[in-house]
């Protein structure tokens, strides 16, 4: 790679800093399996602005400052490692960036996507076609990654993995809480994909969304009646557990795994029915800003693991946290990224959302595009472009 061309990324210079601050950023040596890509498009995930806010020593203590967040990204190849045979320069890419796994901490910056250059696992990548844009195709990466480690991880529900082209569909059924986040759609169509049947829950005004992505049913998450409800469309059905996105949700799916009669159903042939819940969220956290912030925080995560624990035993039900960047170390990373998701993209099996919202152009533009999703959005992707 020419040694003229320079390039800068928005840098979390210290604890709680706000705004990140742009600098010139190192270019560092490709491994094997890796490929630089000149990014066009990023996309913000709740983690980064609760790193910015919270800090890294109770999640993520391995990282350093100064430090570059960013995971969601998608742009044109410009150099790739010695190893790598799924790219070449100038394929157009969207790809997981693993700069917050511990795995990765010696290259942390380089890896990370709030940047001009960020470097990709080849696995954890994926061609997109023509026809989508660069903004658009960076909303996908997290979301997938997490959705795929909760649905098909072997120590997870353990589904079986997606194929492009015809759906074989299957007499299993998964439920889906928080269908309208990132997460959960990228969670809907992959069951889909993989021929699963799926409840879910979202917002009454976002049903016809998760309808469009395929769910068979939609209930509305926040009705004093949800549990009763989905217990009701799971009635006969066989379930093979829940993936729980959303501030507590992992309680609720509890509930309702705990009052499914799964003694009802049939369970001959392969992937039998579980109580089995893949937890992508915890309890709410306490702004910064109030009082006892930190020390608050941890006593709704002690008080949380608590609940889990009791409802765990008092219904013989199995939890595991989901980890959206631990595909890249088994057979699920490569399977999404580069054997199903490029042919699925280009055919429209599986598409892109959700939609962009994009705040503006620049690294400069990063700190007001977290602040934007800190405040809140609904079915949407808060994207930042470069290009």
């Amino acid at each position: 790679m020419s040694n003229k061309i320079t390039n800068h990324a928005a840098y979390l210079t210290k604890a709680k800093a706000h705004p990140l601050e742009v600098l010139e950023a190192p270019l560092t040596a490709l491994e094997p399996n890796a490929i630089r890509v000149r990014v066009h498009g990023l996309a913000i995930n709740p983690i980064d602005h609760i790193l910015q806010a919270q800090g890294t020593s109770l999640a993520f203590p391995w990282l350093k400052y100064p430090l570059v967040l960013g995971i969601d990204v998608a742009g044109t190849v410009v150099e790739i490692g010695t190893s790598v045979k799924n790219f070449n320069v100038g394929d157009r890419v969207l790809g997981e960036c693993m700069g917050t796994d511990k795995v990765h901490v010696d290259s942390q910056s380089a890896e990370a996507g709030f940047q001009e250059y960020s470097v990709l696992r080849e696995h954890m990548s994926s061609m997109i076609p023509d026809t989508l844009s660069f903004e658009q195709a960076c909303v996908l990466p997290l979301g997938l990654g997490t959705a795929a480690c909760g649905l098909f991880q072997k120590d997870h529900l353990g589904m079986e993995l997606p194929k492009p082209g015809e759906v074989v569909p299957k007499d299993r059924t998964v439920l889906i809480w928080g269908g309208s986040t990132s997460v959960g759609t990228c969670a809907i169509q992959l069951a889909v994909a993989s021929g699963y049947n799926v409840i879910t829950t979202c917002s009454p005004k976002n049903f016809e969304y998760c309808r469009a992505l395929g769910a068979k049913h939609c209930f509305d998450y926040k009705s004093t009646t949800v549990v009763q409800d989905v217990v009701g469309a799971l009635r006969g059905k066989v379930c093979i557990g829940a993936l729980a996105v959303g501030a507590n949700s992992p309680l609720v799916c509890m509930n309702i795994l705990s009052k499914h009669d799964f003694k009802s159903t049939k369970n001959e042939g392969t992937h039998p029915a579980r109580k089995f819940v893949s937890v992508v969220s915890g309890p709410d956290l306490v702004p910064p800003t109030e009082r006892l912030a930190t020390l608050r925080t941890i006593s709704r995560f002690v008080a949380f693991g608590v609940s889990l624990l009791y409802k765990s035993w008092r219904h013989s039900i199995q939890w595991k946290f989901v980890l959206g960047t631990e595909p890249a170390r088994n057979e699920v990373g490569p399977a999404i990224y580069n054997d199903f998701l490029p042919a699925a993209l280009k055919s429209g099996q599986f598409r892109a959302l959700p939609e962009a919202m994009v705040v503006g152009h620049g690294l400069e533009k990063v700190q007001e595009a977290m602040d934007v999703l800190k405040a809140g959005v609904s079915a949407k992707k808060v994207v930042v472009t470069l290009v």
